[in-house]
């Protein structure tokens, strides 16, 4: 079995009762393997170090012939309060933080630059339409990677804002020049994390990057302004331009967690002949580089 995930997924796991997680853990992994619908489930973008996966892990662990395997494993880029700096560039390198203090110039010579964060109660706020607005506009309008790109998606997006916002647990970090706005994130919040879950930038202030100071400067004024807030996680994919700018990764994973023999077994020998193939084709390139190295000019 698998889990089922939308476009718009960026955390793979069961919700897991905080009052008695182990319980919430063991029940799960036991319901799933008496239903014999199948042999094992797959989590997508899953946290290996979170602590969803550790109770699965260890539940799994209990059971016998139960384990959690690791598949497509990467990491994604985080930002923790400790890692908080006067300088918002300071995680990036020499020539990136030259590039965007151009950027900046850009914008102040438009207009007065400032960001502040809002915090919408319900879905009628007019900073969420703000943002859907924002986040639909340039390509991803055109790619149809939008949060409205789909009507079955926007109804979705809009129920799950408005019931967010009524829990208090919607941020949004808005960017703007001469009182215009210009690029906005929006990033919900569970327990001590804030996840930033999508930003959208006006495409005609591009020789500023917008979008990329906005994310610049979230983590200093969501610090600033919620103590309870101890970590921010990107969300972003591996590669993204985050890694340069946020100091942190997060280690992430497909996981499979499986509770029969046959599944176990079989599951572990996949897991043998990925890990040959991956040493296999390193152990090619190493030669190809020395025989490379070793030819006569």
């Amino acid at each position: 079995m698998r889990s089922f995930r939308p476009i718009h997924s960026y955390l793979d796991h069961p919700l897991i009762d905080i009052s008695r997680p182990e319980a919430a853990a063991q029940r799960l992994l036991t319901a799933l393997s008496n239903c014999r619908l199948g042999h094992g489930i797959r989590m997508h973008m899953a946290q290996v170090d979170g602590p969803v996966n550790r109770l699965l892990a260890g539940e799994a662990a209990s059971m016998g012939d139960a384990r959690a395997f690791y598949e497509d494993t990467w990491t994604r880029a985080a930002f923790h309060r400790e890692d908080l700096q006067d300088d918002p560039l300071a995680y990036c390198s020499k020539t990136r933080r030259k590039s965007l203090r151009r950027c900046w110039r850009n914008l102040e010579e438009i207009g007065a630059v400032s960001f502040q964060i809002t915090r919408p109660t319900s879905g009628d706020d007019p900073a969420i339409e703000r943002f859907l607005s924002l986040e639909h506009s340039g390509w991803k309008k055109e790619e149809g990677t939008s949060l409205l790109a789909d009507d079955r998606d926007a109804g979705f997006y809009r129920a799950m804002l408005h019931n967010f916002s009524k829990q208090d647990s919607v941020i949004l970090g808005e960017l703007t020049v001469g009182g215009q706005m210009v690029a906005s994130t929006c990033n919900l919040v569970r327990g001590d994390t804030l996840f930033a879950l999508k930003v959208g930038w006006n495409a005609e202030f591009a020789s500023g990057s917008p979008g990329i100071w906005s994310e610049l400067l979230l983590p200093q004024t969501v610090f600033q302004q919620f103590p309870q807030l101890q970590q921010i996680d990107s969300c972003a994919k591996s590669g993204s331009h985050l890694e340069s700018l946020w100091p942190r990764h997060r280690q992430m994973a497909d996981i499979v967690y499986t509770w029969s023999y046959s599944a176990t077994m079989l599951s572990s020998l996949r897991q043998q002949v990925r890990i040959a193939r991956t040493r296999t084709a390193e152990w090619f390139k190493s030669a190809s580089n020395l025989i490379s190295a070793t030819e006569p000019e």
